[in-house]
């Protein structure tokens, strides 16, 4: 993995973009931490959000008066380009889903992509999409642009 060590890393919360609609912290370098709960504690502790039965990653970074400490330990695992862009998606989409309980999960997504015909080019290059939604995408932005693009 490269040292990113060099680089200026720059933080931004995210709100309600969790699985339980908590606040996460997205990094310039596409890393995605959640909030670690200890309420004996003034600062915020953040972790990495990639924890579960096979992968732990222990890397932190301390919130303390608005600044943003990174902990001692690397990430052990990979970055995600777009990170922030897919967590807001996936938030709109449960809000819009609460909002209208009998419309499709497919619905919701390309009503969204298609409002916001930004976010259709920055989706397309990022390998966490289902193929299907990649797919109306294309068709949508043939649709709106008029341009004909080619697929590999």
């Amino acid at each position: 993995m490269p040292a990113v060590d060099d680089d200026i890393v720059t933080y931004q919360r995210l709100a309600g973009t969790t699985k339980r609609g908590n606040d996460s912290l997205v990094d310039s370098h596409g890393y995605q931490y959640t909030e670690k709960i200890d309420k004996r504690r003034a600062n915020t502790t953040w972790r990495c959000s990639l924890r579960n039965k096979n992968v732990t990653c222990k890397a932190t970074v301390l919130e303390k008066n608005g600044e943003f400490i990174r902990g001692v330990h690397e990430h052990i695992c990979g970055v995600i380009p777009g990170r922030e862009k897919v967590a807001l998606l996936r938030r709109d989409v449960k809000v819009k889903a609460m909002e209208n309980p009998f419309d499709s999960a497919a619905e919701i997504v390309e009503k969204l992509i298609r409002d916001d015909i930004g976010i259709i080019r920055q989706l397309m290059s990022l390998p966490i999409i289902p193929l299907e939604h990649v797919q109306a995408a294309f068709r949508h932005l043939e649709e709106s642009t008029g341009d004909v693009l080619e697929t590999y």
